[in-house]
C-alpha cells in the first residue's frame, strides 16, 4: 500500500494560511479520471466563517465578536493542525509496520510551498 508514496509532505496552516495540506508524491502514477497524476493532494480550509453560522448575516460585528471570531479561528487552526499532523504520523508508522519506511516531510517555513487545491 505505501510502497508507491515516495514522498509525504504536510504542511501546517500557519497564522496567515487557510489551509493545511498533505501533498503525496507517488512513484509510480495512479488514474484519477482519465489522467495518470503522480501528485495528490488533500487539504482542508481553516475558515471558521465559512463553518460556523453564529457569525454569518451580522452585518455590524462590534470588537468583541470579531475577537471572539478570530480567537475561534486560531483553535480551528490549530485543531487541523493536530489532526493532519496525527494521520500523517500514522501513515509514518504503518508503513514502517509495512516494512515500507516512509518519512513525513514537514517544510521550514521560509520554504513552504502553496498548494494548488
Amino acid at each position: 500500500m505505501f510502497s508507491n508514496v515516495k514522498h509525504l509532505f504536510y504542511q501546517p496552516c500557519a497564522a496567515d494560511e487557510l489551509i493545511v495540506i498533505l501533498h503525496f508524491h507517488l512513484k509510480t502514477p495512479m488514474l484519477i479520471g482519465d489522467k495518470p497524476t503522480n501528485d495528490v493532494q488533500f487539504y482542508k480550509e481553516s475558515g471558521i466563517a465559512a463553518e460556523d453560522i453564529n457569525f454569518k448575516g451580522r452585518r455590524n460585528m462590534n470588537e468583541m465578536d470579531e475577537l471572539a471570531q478570530e480567537e475561534a479561528e486560531r483553535q480551528q487552526r490549530s485543531r487541523l493542525n493536530k489532526r493532519f499532523l496525527n494521520f500523517s504520523k500514522l501513515i509514518e508508522e504503518a508503513s514502517e509496520w509495512n516494512k515500507t519506511k516512509l518519512d513525513v516531510d514537514i517544510p521550514v517555513d521560509e520554504l513552504t510551498f502553496s498548494g494548488c487545491p
